[in-house]
């Protein structure tokens, strides 16, 4: 068996972490920080990106907010 790839997608308000082969949610992170748009997952952290240009970037196990900021893609147009 091949390595485990995980996959963020948003779900139902937040955002769902799948083991990619088997489909098998491994966690289910709640994002009240806003409207989310897209959601990737990085290492520990995943990232997620607001409506209002803003991304948040939270710990893969705990769910915690690390730090929240400015996207870089919303601030090319500026």
């Amino acid at each position: 068996m091949g390595p485990h790839v995980i996959v963020a997608k948003l779900s139902h308000g937040g955002v769902a972490l799948y083991e990619s082969s088997t489909s098998r949610l491994l966690r289910w992170l709640l994002i009240s920080s806003g409207t989310a748009t897209a959601a990737h997952l990085d290492g520990d952290e995943v990232t997620v990106a607001f409506a209002d240009g803003q991304q948040g970037i939270f710990d893969r196990d705990t769910g915690d907010l690390k730090r929240m900021g400015v996207a870089p893609e919303a601030t090319k147009d500026r």
